[in-house]
């Protein structure tokens, strides 16, 4: 999985070992680790607008919101529905309304911000 931060100098990737990674598209080199000791592999990404918190999906059916800036977790979410395959921004929602496509093939909405869903 992959994202692009909105400053054009970074992206976001995330892979098997479930770790996500900060990299600096001009050096090419890694930046920040974002350890997910307990997530299983990652398969999706999606920057938040305002592009300070990345949220991540992973296998296990958990979204997790973290500070790009700091490299703290924020929150976790359980999408209670298996493997998180995809996630979205709703661009037209002002508070960056999360999307997230579960296994099960439903979309669970959630307002990151609120930790709410």
């Amino acid at each position: 999985a992959v994202a692009a931060l909105p400053n054009r100098q970074g992206a976001i990737s995330g892979g098997d070992d479930g770790m996500a990674r900060l990299w600096d598209l001009k050096s090419g080199k890694q930046q920040k680790l974002f350890y997910q000791p307990y997530g299983g592999p990652v398969l999706s990404l999606a920057v938040i607008p305002g592009g300070i918190k990345v949220a991540v999906g992973s296998s296990d059916g958990f979204v997790r919101i973290w500070n790009i800036r700091s490299g703290e977790l924020e929150c976790e979410l359980n999408t209670y529905g298996g493997a998180v395959r995809g996630l979205a921004v709703n661009p037209s929602n002002p508070l960056g309304q999360l999307l997230a496509a579960g296994a099960d093939g439903y979309v669970h909405v959630f307002n990151p911000h609120h930790q709410d869903h």
